[in-house]
């Protein structure tokens, strides 16, 4: 909610007011600020007009009548807000936040707002039970832009307090520090929730002292009735010195798994169920997690995101809006312990067709398909895949920007994204021949001439590989599949080289006739490779499949992670190179 917003819909509904006999329009004002703040969100829009038409239609219609004179003599054309180039900018980190204050004016003590700045500090906090993946990236992507572009902080944060449920993989901190890397990004600092048991325990007892939370010992069903009729449970009224023997039983392991909860109370009526008294930390009996084998009583992940975002000094979150409503549960406990509660900028899911980021799936992948290749597998939409398929970094990093921070769902193909990749690495993919099931090309009664196939094609200045071709009799290899098109007696070209006439032909080879040099309109084109001069080449293709072909020697001497395009194939990224050969991923057409 900006201040900008509030003084539009207020200039507004006056308008419509003075229009209609002294009563402004609730959905005449939201469609005014839908066409003015587009990329907002509707929900908060609607809350501004609703303020706003209330405010006026509680006005008297000679002051409406009053103040919209004013406003006409202004000028009521209103623009829509121009967009900025890159994420929106942030009021508040650019002005300040306000501040009462008093200040000593002409002798005399005076309350005077001020402005003070505060430093943008972000977090990415993903659950480390998994690897980065395409659905991390824009949080991820987001928060170190804002840190960047405010010259504030980054930090990354793994939120591994529900191991029983999501067990955290190995090697998490290497591997999301790495994919970070690859990005662009180094985060400021690193640390891990499941280090912040003690911290997290000494708030509970804090709240607890303060007549706030309550250890519940209803059974779930029972508190289920009791919450929904918004009627008390027994336990939440109860002495605070016996709430913190309560919580002392839970610590030392008295009370068993189910048997005993932390809540923190919140509004009984509240019209979301699943805000009334909320979770703050449970019982889990056993524990195979290494890092909290010591312990027994676990944060609510609103809980423990709450108490870290506070200790590490975070003022901006972004994530998805479905969080939404954490953030409503969360602002109890910010309230109780007089914190500040930071920003929060909620964005829209992101989907993409084409790729698995689904857990389940890539589970049930991992246990039916012999084939598959761990987290680089190439049907992912990991962010260790997209770098093994030859995407560059910045194709993410654009696609994310491009998104920002609009409320509203994304649904993504696969296609768009390796469109823009290419943007980025058609210019520096060297091109290639590739021919998978060669068949023989005898050209009798040939030419000497050197053949020269540019590096890319219209642009002599990225250089040209030379082939020299011998006179009398020269042996080339072509596709099987063009080699069964080619037909008895016609004219074909050898792409770069010359025409020729097929006089023979069977299953394995093709004999032909020398014709001539100069390129002639409407006969079929070849590509073609010299047999001395081939290297071998493994292909791992998006369904994680593999081609085996042949291409060019020179192939040989590019360096791994290079891209290259193979002519009517696409284009691919080098994984590893021999003088025996060369193995390649497929990145895309």
């Amino acid at each position: 909610m900006s201040k900008s917003q509030e003084e539009q819909a207020f200039k507004y509904a006056i308008k419509n007011a003075a229009l209609h006999d002294g009563k402004a329009n609730m959905g005449a004002v939201v469609g005014k600020l839908k066409a003015l703040f587009a990329d907002d969100d509707i929900k908060e829009l609607s809350l501004i007009a609703k303020t706003a038409t209330d405010r006026v239609n509680k006005m008297k219609k000679e002051e409406i009548q009053k103040q919209f004179e004013v406003f006409e003599k202004e000028g009521y054309e209103l623009k829509p807000k121009e967009k900025e180039k890159g994420l929106p900018s942030l009021e508040w980190a650019e002005k300040g936040e306000p501040v009462s204050m008093c200040v000593c004016e002409e002798g005399s003590m005076v309350e005077r707002v001020l402005f003070q700045k505060v430093p943008v500090v972000t977090r990415f906090a993903p659950n480390p039970n998994g690897p980065m993946h395409f659905g991390h990236c824009r949080a991820a992507i987001l928060s170190a832009e804002y840190a960047k572009k405010y010259n504030g902080k980054f930090l990354l944060r793994f939120e591994d307090t529900d191991p029983k449920v999501k067990k955290p993989m190995e090697n998490a901190q290497e591997t999301f520090l790495r994919d970070l890397a690859w990005l662009g990004y180094s985060p400021d600092g690193v640390s891990w929730a499941s280090d912040r048991f003690d911290p997290y325990y000494d708030y509970m007892k804090q709240v607890l002292a303060m007549g706030k939370a309550y250890v519940c010992t209803c059974d779930n069903e029972g508190f289920k009735k009791l919450k929904n009729k918004g009627i008390a449970c027994p336990h939440r009224e109860r002495d605070p010195v016996i709430q913190r023997s309560e919580f002392d039983k839970m610590l030392n392991h008295e009370y068993k798994e189910w048997q005993a909860v932390l809540r923190i109370k919140t509004d009984l009526n509240h019209p979301d169920l699943s805000v009334r008294d909320w979770w703050a930390a449970k019982i889990v009996d056993k524990v195979a997690y290494s890092r909290l084998k010591n312990r027994v009583v676990f944060p609510s992940f609103n809980f423990q995101n709450s108490v870290d975002d506070h200790e590490e000094g975070v003022t901006l979150i972004l994530r998805g809006v479905q969080h939404t409503q954490n953030a409503v549960k969360q602002k109890y406990l910010y309230g109780y312990l007089g914190w500040k509660f930071p920003h929060i900028i909620h964005f829209g899911l992101v989907k993409m067709k084409g790729i698995l980021l689904s857990k389940t799936k890539i589970n049930d992948l991992m246990k039916n398909d012999s084939s598959f290749l761990g987290f680089l597998d190439p049907r992912l939409g990991t962010v260790e895949a997209f770098r093994e398929k030859g995407f560059v970094s910045q194709a993410l990093v654009d696609e994310m920007l491009e998104l920002g921070t609009r409320p509203s769902d994304a649904s993504i193909s696969l296609a768009r994204l390796e469109d823009r990749n290419k943007q980025f690495i058609d210019k520096k993919s060297k091109r290639f021949i590739l021919i998978e099931e060669p068949v023989e090309v005898v050209v009798n009664n040939a030419e000497k001439i050197e053949a020269r196939l540019e590096n890319y094609p219209g642009d002599p200045s990225a250089g040209v590989r030379k082939y020299g071709l011998g006179s009398g009799k020269q042996v080339f290899w072509i596709a099987k599949d063009e080699a069964e098109n080619a037909i008895l007696g016609r004219v074909l070209r050898l792409k770069h080289a010359y025409n020729v006439r097929v006089v023979k032909k069977d299953g394995k080879k093709i004999d032909c006739e020398f014709v001539s040099i100069e390129h002639k309109t409407g006969i079929p084109i070849v590509n073609w490779l010299i047999p001395s001069e081939v290297q071998s080449v493994e292909i791992r293709m998006l369904d994680a499949s593999l081609k085996k072909g042949y291409s060019e020697k020179e192939l040989a001497r590019q360096k791994i992670g290079a891209h290259v395009r193979f002519e009517d194939f696409g284009f691919l990224v080098i994984a590893k190179n021999a003088q025996t050969g060369t193995k390649l991923n497929y990145s895309h057409p």
